[in-house]
């Protein structure tokens, strides 16, 4: 039978969301910056936070995987009464993120770099490639190994990046589809970046956005498939160029400043941030047809509260939210959310295979669910420490050369250097 708006609605987004936009850097000193109410502030009024390592970004991170968890282990009942779909949050947590920092290191390292752009571009690109493709070809592999049929017949799609058109062209839905749009976005950003004069710097980026929006207006008017578009880059363009935008906006002086954010400006974005949750809240509670509003305002929303969730995580959280944002488990779970990411929905199809079953049985969904869990942890924790940590110290080879004295670069301190 064929789905109603709604249920396409719930295929699209409150079940098929899952991504990592982004994995996770190295976790260096926590930040020393005073504490606040909410939010630590610099130690003087004004002053620029630089492209030095934001450890509550982390946590932001974990706290991404863990909604995608939640949503693809937690059964029929938590997907019918979470209302705004923790994996669709999770997706967009983690492209929002991902905008931000890279657009922003980039940034860094493009203008202050007098080696030329083709320099910039190697570096960036074997950067992001040590990150992401060690762990993700390696998945494949095992996968395709363990004859677990998306991979065998549709491997190719995988490993080419190109996962999100596979699901167009009528193939099966995997996770990799995030992983393909932000590759694809990150193929582009680059030279787009490089092409703009640095004055028109904010209104490219804001025409990210702009795109994104008209581009889910035309989809809906052109009838395109929810979950084809959903999985689209243009249908995740506003969630990252959002990111991107706060990333220029916080690019000042050759580095990442936050210092704007504060005083009457920074309780603007929160009360936008506030007004797009509650928004979402009364379009699925109001409304027994919520396709159409929520279709067009979901992504905006969620770009404008985790915008201003991960400009306030950069300038780091105090008390009990910085407590928990600082504790090891947290910060951990983040480092290794990536391989969670990749991994975590192919657990469940290993436990039910015969040769796993003539074992342990036939278990009730609750146990497969929480074995799924363990080894969603586990086993990204061996890829850490075995894979991903070895070759990440290779990316010190492709750093920023022949950078300005001066610059945060170049005075020793530790920076963030691409995060996944």
């Amino acid at each position: 039978m064929a789905k109603t708006p709604r249920a396409a609605w719930d295929a699209a987004i409150l079940r098929q969301h899952v991504s990592v936009g982004d994995a996770v850097s190295k976790v260096m000193r926590p930040s020393i910056l005073p504490n606040a109410r909410l939010l630590r502030r610099p130690a003087s009024a004004g002053a620029p936070v630089s492209t030095s390592y934001m450890p509550h970004l982390d946590s932001l991170r974990a706290l991404a995987i863990s909604l995608v968890l939640v949503e693809h282990f937690g059964g029929p009942l938590v997907r019918a009464y979470l209302p705004l779909s923790a994996g669709a949050l999770g997706v967009d947590l983690f492209f929002v993120l991902s905008g931000f920092l890279i657009s922003g290191i980039f940034l860094a390292e493009f203008d202050a770099c007098e080696s030329g752009a083709g320099a910039v571009l190697v570096n960036f690109y074997t950067r992001r490639a040590l990150r992401l493709v060690p762990v993700f070809y390696v998945t494949v592999a095992a996968l395709y190994a363990l004859n677990i049929a998306q991979m065998r017949e549709f491997w190719a799609w995988h490993v080419l990046y190109l996962s999100n058109f596979l699901i167009a062209a009528g193939g099966p839905l995997t996770v990799f589809w995030s992983l393909s749009v932000e590759e694809q976005f990150y193929l582009l950003l680059p030279f787009v970046i490089i092409l703009t004069p640095k004055r028109y710097r904010l209104l490219v980026a804001a025409s990210i956005i702009f795109f994104g929006f008209m581009s889910r207006i035309l989809a809906l008017w052109l009838g395109i498939n929810p979950v084809s578009f959903e999985a689209s880059l243009p249908g995740n363009l506003e969630v990252l160029g959002t990111g991107v935008l706060l990333g220029v906006y916080s690019h000042r002086n050759g580095k990442r400043d936050l210092g704007w954010f504060q005083g009457p400006l920074a309780r603007v974005l929160g009360a936008a941030a506030a007004i797009s949750f509650a928004l979402q809240l009364v379009i699925f509670y109001g409304s027994a047809h919520v396709f159409v509003p929520r279709y067009l305002t979901f992504r905006l929303s969620a770009a404008i509260f985790f915008g201003w969730l991960v400009l306030s995580a950069a300038r780091g959280f105090s008390g009990l939210l910085g407590a928990v944002a600082d504790h090891p488990a947290v910060r951990y779970t983040g480092r290794i959310s990536y391989g969670i990411y990749v991994m975590h929905t192919f657990f469940p199809p290993l436990i039910w295979m015969p040769e796993v079953k003539q074992f342990t049985g036939d278990l009730p969904r609750p146990a497969v669910a929480v074995a799924a869990l363990l080894l969603s942890w586990l086993v990204p924790s061996i890829s850490w420490y075995a894979l991903e940590r070895p070759v990440l110290g290779l990316r010190r080879y492709f750093r920023g050369t022949r950078i300005r004295k001066g610059d945060s670069l170049s005075r020793g301190k530790k920076v963030m250097v691409d995060p996944p």
